[in-house]
């Protein structure tokens, strides 16, 4: 996929706008903390399931999270 990146300064803070047919996907993922792809968000979730064996209730609980997540949105 192509994107288009601008940074813009912003008192102390950078923002990314990025243009792509991926636009409002990348919109969420730039609110989410902790988005870095090592140590971050998806880390700190994966660990939600290092307990569980059964992959019918991981499917579910990663149902039930994108749910929440969405309706947080």
């Amino acid at each position: 996929m192509e994107y288009d990146i601008t940074i813009v300064p912003n008192n102390q803070e950078y923002s990314l706008q990025v243009e792509s047919p991926n636009k409002k996907g990348q919109q969420l993922y730039n609110q989410r903390p902790n988005r870095s792809m090592l140590t971050g968000h998806f880390e700190i979730k994966a660990g939600d399931y290092n307990e569980d064996s059964i992959p019918g209730e991981i499917r579910q609980k990663l149902r039930q999270d994108k749910e929440e997540e969405l309706v947080a949105i």
